[in-house]
C-alpha cells in the first residue's frame, strides 16, 4: 500500500528532489522506495532535513534525467512488519530433593 509522502518543492543542482512532508508525525525511514502518482518508482529516500514540525525529505532519483515538476505528489511504500519473536520462559532449576 502506498502512503502519501508529500509535494515536490524543487530539484537541486546536483539532481536531488526535495519534498515537503505531508504528515510530520509519520516520517518514513531512509532508503525506502518513492513512487509518483502513476505508481512508477522515482527513487529512494536519502535524507530527512529541516525542523521537526515541518520536515523535508531528500529523494535520490533512480535515473539522472528524471523530470518531476514542483507541486507533484510523491508516495512511499512502508516495509512489511516483521513478526515479533516471543521470549521463552526460562526453566527454573530445582534441587533433586523434595521436602
Amino acid at each position: 500500500m502506498l502512503r502519501k509522502l508529500g509535494r515536490v518543492l524543487h530539484k537541486t543542482s546536483s539532481g536531488l528532489i526535495v519534498v515537503s512532508v505531508e504528515e510530520p508525525k509519520r516520517i518514513p525511514k531512509l532508503n525506502l522506495p518513492v513512487y509518483d502518482e502513476d505508481a512508477r518508482r522515482v527513487g529512494v529516500i536519502l535524507d530527512v532535513i529541516g525542523p521537526t514540525e515541518k520536515p523535508f525529505v531528500v529523494v535520490k532519483p533512480e535515473k539522472r534525467g528524471i523530470e518531476i515538476p514542483p507541486g507533484d505528489t510523491l508516495f512511499f511504500r512502508e516495509p512489511p512488519k516483521k513478526p515479533r519473536k516471543r521470549r521463552r520462559e526460562k526453566k527454573t532449576r530445582r534441587s533433586g530433593r523434595r521436602g
